[in-house]
């Protein structure tokens, strides 16, 4: 089998990733998409369906632990909010991935986006180091789930 696409972290934030899949109609798509938020919730996870339209939905959620960061010794644990905006057709789907919101230890969003961390030459800024890679690692477990659950339906 193919290897799935994966989500890398840019300064402008993810770059969208397209999946293929065996032809699948939209409304099986969709009813299989809001089985796996359903299953999602089983396992604790904060995630919700909306903006369900013929080819296109929204799968957005909290993150507890979406990404890391370690400064001078010390690791710095944060949750963010993630929207997957996904469109699709009968053979695959797009998904585009967007980190709206991220939030201190005390659950309060901070001021901060994805691109923050960055700086004017589209590197990780000093003092972030673990970030790209934590993140990156999150949110691609989480597209392969869903990419798995997907493609594996019966």
């Amino acid at each position: 089998m193919a290897q799935t696409p994966t989500l890398q972290l840019t300064s402008r934030g993810f770059e969208p990733v397209t999946y293929t899949l065996p032809r699948i109609a939209g409304g099986k798509f969709t009813d299989l998409s809001k089985a796996w938020v359903t299953e999602q919730k089983r396992k604790y996870e904060q995630f919700d369906l909306s903006n369900v339209g013929s080819n296109t939905l929204t799968i957005s959620g909290l993150e507890k632990n979406a990404f890391f960061y370690r400064n001078r010794g010390e690791t710095f644990q944060h949750k963010a909010k993630l929207v997957m905006k996904v469109d699709f057709t009968t053979t695959g789907y797009t998904l585009t991935l967007t980190v709206p919101e991220i939030y201190a230890e005390s659950d309060t969003p901070t001021q901060y986006t994805l691109p923050d961390y960055f700086d004017s030459s589209g590197n990780i800024k000093e003092g972030y180091d673990g970030l790209k890679t934590s993140i990156e690692a999150t949110v691609n477990d989480i597209a392969l789930n869903y990419y798995n659950f997907i493609i594996n339906y019966k």
